[in-house]
């Protein structure tokens, strides 16, 4: 599914950028004459004019505003350029200047037209209508010299109300990119509406264009600094910046942003984001896949631009402009470098292989529409061609970036909870070797205590006497077993809390020697089994010392709910003895478990005498209850 995605992706941007869409209908310039009189400008409000113009080589209608009779017949293909056209056999070059004109008859009930120029103008023309001038980058002269692009008045649009137009275009082709001469790329004669549709949506596209593109190229620069190992950010994001602003049209768009910036200086910063293009993405793709891109080609393609880069302020422009022109093979070179190497992946089935696939195909198929018409000017290009190459190519990669975020984030979000989970295990394993310490020590003293009070020592019978001590320290034996089996298995609260305390209280009444009532309230319900635990070794340890060291013989035991607290009250008629830590028990280590036990409940212990009953009152308020009425 994904795959179909990215397929009809790119078929679709190639088939937007690349077509250039005209209508087949209109006429078609002859011998200089477009004669419109008859078209339905409300039916078609744009005509494109394409056609034979009048050519004047070396003849610049700025110097005498006349154009003799084209008695040689000589015309020029608009669009088109004037490299290897012959005139009196003789070739001509890229180099020179010439004069293009065109006659143009309107419809006599004609409404308001205007001619819609493109934005590719490289080199220093300027366009009259009528004998006006209307429209320059610059002073055309017949050398370079005299030709110069410091004083300009660049316009989209060229609003006239004549029924027949002289349209003049002269050109003189020593500055700018000069590899082409001529009128390389098409004007359009259009209604008023049809012109503002034009440059509304050239407008919002170059916009939308350029500023999603800058967006997310600062956006990976920011990630850049959270990210600082992963240079991929970096590279990504400072190719992304650099693009956006190579994005821009190089005439209107920087005129209109920088006005007091010369054609010359524009072109030189135009050329300078287009090479610094290469080895940026090279770069990038570097960061990406450090084992599969060769790290002399990028040391080679960085010398290139930092070569590139000192030029500019040592050598002349127009040497600058002239080895820039060859450039092109560069940006092919690397293209096709990375489409091997995409491809290789591919077939290998490395990770975001389909991503860099998909992104290298599309943008080497707009790097090679782009280098072919440099070097063989054989079909007009739409202008929003390599622009839209680059959208793709860039959306592709953020979306493969963006999801190599998430999974970062996610992978990272795990490994904190693991670690979460390890410290809390590993705090719990503590807390659990200082309870089994407790533990062990509270069920041994607890049931060696009851074996103590169960068996008075008769010499007259030793055969009953052991019958008697091997019975309670198999009870003994239990108990620690069930020690090891609360912290190894699962038990329910109630095995834990309520049924301990009642087996204890049945081996005790074996004993036929106490006396021992009880009112045990269900409470493991509201508590956790840590609480539950906690509260039976409480008990446990309470009754050791009740019967080893109060001689108690009746004992009375309440265990409930009261006032939101759990309360555990023992009362009996052996003898008082503090239960203070800092008197004469302190060195007791039941007697600190005890305190450790009900501090952790929450809880306090209040000891006090009526008459020959001692009370023992211990109230709890563990933390985290699940319900408690």
């Amino acid at each position: 599914m994904g795959s179909s995605i990215y397929k009809f992706i790119v078929i679709f941007f190639l088939i937007a950028g690349c077509y250039n869409p005209k209508n087949n209908q209109y006429p078609i310039a002859e011998s200089g004459v477009l004669d419109l009189s008859k078209w339905n400008f409300d039916q078609y409000p744009e005509v494109n004019l394409e056609g034979e113009w009048n050519f004047y080589w070396n003849k610049l209608f700025s110097d005498d505003r006349q154009l003799e009779p084209n008695s040689q017949n000589i015309f020029a293909q608009v669009p088109g350029v004037w490299n290897n056209k012959k005139i009196q056999d003789k070739t001509l070059g890229s180099l020179g200047y010439a004069t293009y004109h065109l006659k143009i008859y309107l419809p006599p009930n004609m409404r308001e037209l205007g001619i819609y120029l493109s934005d590719d103008f490289q080199s220093v023309y300027s366009i009259w209508i009528n004998g006006n001038k209307k429209a320059w980058n610059g002073i055309p002269g017949n050398s370079i010299e005299n030709t110069n692009f410091d004083n300009h008045n660049i316009k989209e649009y060229i609003l006239f109300n004549e029924s027949e137009i002289d349209l003049v275009v002269e050109i003189a082709n020593f500055r700018g990119n000069t590899r082409w001469g001529g009128l390389k790329n098409p004007l359009y004669l259009v209604t008023t509406q049809q012109a503002r549709s034009k440059i509304v949506q050239s407008y919002f596209f170059n916009f939308f264009i350029f500023s999603f593109i800058f967006t997310i190229g600062i956006y990976n620069l920011i990630i850049s600094f959270q990210y600082k190992t992963k240079k991929k950010f970096l590279f990504f994001g400072i190719f992304s910046v650099f693009a956006s602003i190579y994005t821009l049209p190089i005439t209107n768009a920087w005129s209109a942003l920088f006005p007091n910036i010369g054609q010359e200086s524009i072109l030189l910063i135009h050329f300078f984001l287009e090479i610094s293009l290469p080895p940026l993405i090279l770069a990038y793709y570097y960061s990406l896949f450090p084992k599969d891109i060769n790290k002399f080609f990028l040391y080679f393609l960085t010398l290139f631009w930092l070569a590139f880069l000192i030029s500019i302020f040592v050598v002349p422009i127009q040497k600058i402009i002239f080895l820039y022109q060859y450039s092109f093979i560069i940006s092919l070179t690397i293209g096709l470098y990375l489409l091997i190497k995409s491809i290789k992946m591919y077939l290998t089935e490395s990770v975001n292989s389909d991503f860099v696939f998909y992104s290298n195909f599309i943008l080497f198929i707009f790097f090679l529409i782009n280098g072919l018409n440099g070097i063989f000017n054989f079909f007009y290009i739409y202008p929003y061609s390599f622009a839209t190459g680059l959208f793709i190519f860039i959306v592709i990669h953020t979306l493969m970036n963006s999801i190599g975020i998430a999974k970062s984030l996610r992978t990272a979000d795990e490994y904190s909870l693991l670690d979460y989970r390890y410290k809390q295990l590993f705090n719990n394993q503590s807390e659990e070797r200082s309870r089994i310490a407790r533990d062990i020590h509270d069920s041994i003293g607890s049931e060696l205590t009851a074996i103590i009070s169960q068996s008075p020592i008769s010499i007259e019978d030793p055969i009953e006497y052991n019958k008697m001590v091997r019975s309670q320290l198999n009870h003994l034996l239990i108990n620690i077993r069930d020690i090891v089996y609360l912290l190894g298995k699962q038990k329910s609260n109630y095995e834990i809390l309520e049924s301990e305390i009642l087996k204890y209280i049945d081996r005790l009444d074996l004993s036929n020697k106490f006396n021992i009532t009880h009112n045990i309230h269900t409470i493991s319900t509201y508590i956790n089994k840590d609480q539950a635990l906690n509260i039976q070794r409480i008990f446990l340890e309470i009754m050791t010392n009740t019967i080893r060291h109060a001689k108690a013989e009746n004992i009375r035991i309440n265990l409930k709910i009261q006032k939101k607290q759990i309360l555990l009250i023992i009362i009996h008629d052996g003898n008082y003895f503090s239960w203070d830590i800092n008197e004469s028990l302190s060195e007791s280590m039941g007697l600190e478990g005890i305190y450790f036990r009900i501090q952790k409940l929450n809880g306090n212990l209040k000891v006090f005498s009526r008459k020959k009953w001692n009370f023992l009152r211990i109230s709890l308020i563990p933390g985290n209850l699940i319900s408690l009425n």
